[in-house]
């Protein structure tokens, strides 16, 4: 009798234990599964804010050390630097593509604006066809955005060859009160990245290049591609 007792105490005892061993197990994988399953979670969220954030900035494999950004990315203090130094600059020649022949108006106000913070001596040579583009020089290509805005940013580089001189100006056609709502950031395919830059303005029929932040701030946005561009120019004939 005694012997049959202990033995059931003992049985006891080992599913007690047992149970506690699977217990404990059971809760050690459902933490560690927890906090697998947080590491990957924060692991997409890093990467969806990264890949967000890469959106905004135009580069050029070449230019992967001193990159130059959207309007709303690019430093103060580069777009300081490159105003300043093309004042000095001498003979700049701008290409101005406008291959729809419908924004004029606004281009011209660019233009004359642009004029503003080159040496005197500065050319800005319209371009009427594109193969009278001349390629290593600045080529400011305008694309009116009327519909699909890749769709109209690829007519508007049909034929452009030599992507890494030329500047994207993306004329928003928009009210002034629509006109923060302007951006470029959807053009991220791999030849977008290849551009010197990527710019927005915004006007409306009647009020042409309106006052807004966007246009405050492309006129110093389009001038830090056309700087490197020159320089690069310069380093390559030195």
């Amino acid at each position: 009798m005694n012997s049959s007792s202990t033995i059931d105490t003992i049985c006891s005892d080992m599913k007690i234990k047992g149970t506690a061993c699977v217990s404990v197990f059971w809760g050690s994988v459902g933490f560690f599964g927890t906090l697998i399953v947080g590491c990957i979670t924060l692991l997409i969220v890093y990467t969806c804010i990264k890949r967000q954030r890469g959106r905004g900035t135009k580069v050029h494999p070449d230019q992967s050390d001193n990159t130059y950004s959207n309007a709303d990315n690019t430093s103060e203090s580069e777009v300081r630097k490159s105003l300043k130094n093309l004042k000095k600059v001498k003979n700049i020649t701008v290409q101005v593509y406008d291959p729809r022949l419908n924004a004029k108006p606004v281009v011209d106000e660019v233009i004359k604006r642009l004029r503003r913070n080159f040496h005197d001596s500065t050319q800005f040579k319209e371009i009427s066809f594109v193969y009278d583009v001349k390629p290593g020089y600045p080529l400011l290509i305008c694309c009116v955005n009327t519909s699909r805005l890749e769709t109209d940013a690829d007519i508007a580089m049909l034929g452009i060859t030599d992507l890494k001189s030329a500047i994207l100006l993306v004329c928003h056609h928009v009210p002034e009160q629509l006109a923060s709502k302007c951006s470029s950031r959807s053009l991220i395919a791999s030849r977008f990245q290849q551009l010197a830059g990527i710019v927005d303005i915004a006007y409306w029929t009647g009020s042409g290049l309106y006052e807004c932040p966007i246009n405050r701030s492309a006129i110093g946005n389009i001038s830090v591609p056309i700087y490197r561009i020159v320089s690069a120019q310069n380093k390559t004939v030195a």
